[in-house]
C-alpha cells in the first residue's frame, strides 16, 4: 500500500486495520486539504479505489483487493462462458494475483496456496486427461428414447 498524501510505500500494520498514511504529518495534512476542497479530494480517492474481492476457499473466505482495470469485461464474461480448462486456469491466476497483492493478510496465504496448488493440480489433471469427473460424464450415456418407468425403482 502507498500513503494516500505523499505515495510513499507504509510498511505493514502489526494491527488489524490498514494504515492509510506514513505519518502524522501527512494524515493533517491530506485532512486540511479535504476540509479546503472536499470535491477536488472526493475526485481523487475515487481514482485510487481498489474493488473488493472474495475468494471462496475450502478453509473459508479470502478477502482481497483488485483496481477496477484488473478486473475487466473480458475476463468477467470469460468466468461464465469458460469450459472447465478455462475456469480453473482464471481461477489459478485470480488465487495468484491474490498472493502475490500486498493487501492479501498474511494469515490467509496459507490457505490460498493450498488452493493454488488444488486449482494447479486439477488443472494438470484436466489438461492431462485424467479428470475422474470428465470420465464420468462421458460414461453417463442415457439412451433418450427409452421412457422412465417408475415401477423399476
Amino acid at each position: 500500500m502507498k500513503c494516500k498524501n505523499c505515495g510513499k510505500d507504509l510498511p505493514r500494520s502489526k494491527y488489524s486495520y490498514r494504515r492509510q498514511y506514513c505519518s502524522d504529518k501527512c494524515r493533517v495534512y491530506a485532512n486540511r486539504k479535504k476540509k479546503k476542497d472536499p470535491e477536488a479530494f472526493a475526485k481523487q480517492e475515487k481514482e485510487d479505489v481498489r474493488q473488493p474481492v472474495v475468494i471462496e476457499t475450502s478453509k473459508g473466505r479470502v478477502r482481497t483487493n483488485v483496481f477496477p482495470g484488473e478486473l475487466t469485461r473480458q475476463s468477467f464474461d470469460r468466468m461464465y462462458d469458460a469450459s472447465l480448462e478455462e475456469e480453473l486456469r482464471f481461477t489459478r491466476d485470480i488465487l495468484h494475483r491474490a498472493m502475490e497483492s500486498p493487501d492479501t493478510s498474511p494469515s490467509a496465504l496459507a490457505a490460498l496456496s493450498r488452493e493454488l496448488v488444488a486449482v494447479t493440480e486439477r488443472l494438470e489433471s484436466v489438461v492431462a486427461g485424467d479428470d475422474p469427473f470428465t470420465k464420468l460424464d462421458e460414461l453417463e450415456v442415457e439412451d433418450e428414447s427409452t421412457a422412465f418407468d417408475a415401477s423399476s425403482i
